[in-house]
């Protein structure tokens, strides 16, 4: 991610707990300044939309992280897909 997006950042917009898991909200920010998935920089600013859900063991460790389809948005904000 940061080689194809040098300035990411990652602002958490809304977070829901429950016994084992965490559903995240991440707004990400940055621009298209480095190659990403083979694609040259377009120098596109780019803002999505992102989830993630962790899940926790008995110990308090992430043993599982599923993020949700951001990818999507991101070559989106790139015009790499329509």
């Amino acid at each position: 991610m940061r080689k194809g997006f040098s300035d990411v950042q990652w602002h958490i917009t809304d977070m829901v707990a429950d016994e084992d898991k965490v559903a995240v909200k991440w707004n990400l920010t940055a621009t298209h300044d480095g190659n990403f998935m083979d694609f040259k920089p377009t120098g596109k600013k780019i803002s999505v939309c992102v989830m993630n859900f962790y899940y926790f063991n008995n110990d308090g460790k992430i043993t599982k992280d599923v993020a949700a389809e951001g990818m999507i948005g991101i070559l989106r904000g790139i015009g790499m897909i329509k």
